[in-house]
C-alpha cells in the first residue's frame, strides 16, 4: 500500500522494509531487466572460458568423467536459446540498418531521376546534333 508523503510524492516499503520514494522504486526495478541480463551475460561468457579451458588441456582430463547436472544442462540450453535469439535480433537490426529505412527510399528516389534527367539531356544534345546536319 502505497502512502503520500509530505511532500507529495508516494512512498512506499522495498523488499528490504525500508520506506522508499515510489519513484525511486520504480527506477531501481527497471534496472532488474538489465541487471539479470547482465548476470545471465556473465555466466555465458563464463561458459565460454572454460571450454577454451578444456579445449586448451587437450587429451590430459579426457579419461575422467564429466558430472553435469539436470539444472546444469537446462541452463546451458537456455543460455544457447538466448544467444540464438540475440544472433537473430542482431542481424534483423543489421538488415533493417543496411535497408536504411526512408533515407535509402529517397536517396535512390533521387538517385532515379537523376539518371532519368542525364538521359534526356543526352538525347537532347544528340537530336541538336543531328538537326542541323538534316537542315542542310
Amino acid at each position: 500500500a502505497s502512502e503520500i508523503n509530505k511532500k507529495g510524492g508516494k512512498i512506499a516499503i522495498n523488499e528490504d522494509g525500508q520506506v522508499v520514494d515510489k519513484r525511486e522504486l520504480l527506477r531501481g526495478g527497471l534496472n532488474v531487466g538489465a541487471k539479470k541480463e547482465a548476470q545471465r551475460d556473465a555466466l555465458i561468457a563464463e561458459e565460454k572460458k572454460i571450454a577454451r579451458e578444456r579445449e586448451e588441456e587437450g587429451e590430459a582430463f579426457a579419461d575422467k568423467e564429466k558430472f553435469v547436472t539436470e539444472a546444469y544442462r537446462k541452463q546451458q540450453e537456455e543460455n544457447r536459446r538466448i544467444e540464438a535469439e540475440e544472433k537473430r535480433r542482431e542481424e534483423e537490426e543489421e538488415r533493417k540498418n543496411k535497408a536504411g529505412g526512408m533515407t535509402a527510399f529517397y536517396k535512390g528516389l533521387l538517385n532515379r531521376g537523376e539518371e532519368r534527367h542525364q538521359e534526356m539531356m543526352k538525347a537532347a544534345e544528340e537530336q541538336a546534333k543531328n538537326a542541323p546536319a538534316e537542315r542542310e
